[in-house]
């Protein structure tokens, strides 16, 4: 689902503006949200990469 997002998405849809979801008064563009989801993921790789395999040793 995201790769067919990626594969289709636009420079027009990533700049229009979203409802926030701690503020939904407050707007956003597509790719500020798509930003936080992509550094949330890579975070939990990170911690799962680093911290859950230090803990299996």
């Amino acid at each position: 689902m995201v790769r067919d997002f990626f594969a289709t998405v636009t420079p027009g849809l990533l700049a229009e503006p979203r409802p926030t979801a701690w503020a939904p008064e407050h707007e956003q563009p597509v790719r500020h949200c798509l930003h936080v989801i992509l550094d949330e993921e890579w975070e939990h790789l990170r911690f799962a990469l680093r911290d859950l395999d230090a803990q299996v040793d």
